[in-house]
């Protein structure tokens, strides 16, 4: 558990981090002459669609539509029993679906099939997990 979420963040923060540095995003006020300005929300949107890519990119069982606990764990049709932490990055799909679901029907298609396989594989936990 502790591993997901310690990859998880420091995935986060160095996205967030490499995000605004790649893409010469600022906030308004900091360089007012640049008509290419993003807006704060923008900035976060972005760097929350970078974090969900690599979640489901380094995370995710895309057959099943559950997790692995780290990128080394990362085995073609097997997940690990992984209570929390199966919740907590379902967590994270479910809000980037609600960020985006208006705005991007074909990802949000996307993210409830994920929901779909998660569900039917009993989000890995207590049905066969040892099988």
């Amino acid at each position: 558990m502790k591993r997901l979420f310690w990859a998880f963040a420091v995935i986060t923060f160095s996205l967030i981090a490499c995000s605004n540095e790649n893409e010469g995003a600022s906030f308004p006020d900091e360089n007012e002459n640049n008509a290419e300005t993003k807006t704060p929300e923008e900035i976060w949107a972005a760097a929350s669609d970078s974090c969900i890519s690599v979640l489901i990119d380094q995370f995710m069982d895309k057959e099943k539509g559950t997790f692995w606990a780290a990128v080394q764990n990362k085995l073609p049709g097997r997940t690990q029993y992984l209570y929390w932490q199966q919740a907590h990055a379902m967590d994270v799909l479910v809000y980037a679906y609600e960020r985006i679901k208006d705005k991007d029907p074909e990802r949000a298609a996307t993210y409830e099939n994920y929901f779909k396989l998660w569900f039917e594989n009993h989000a890995n936990n207590w049905y066969d997990w040892r099988g």
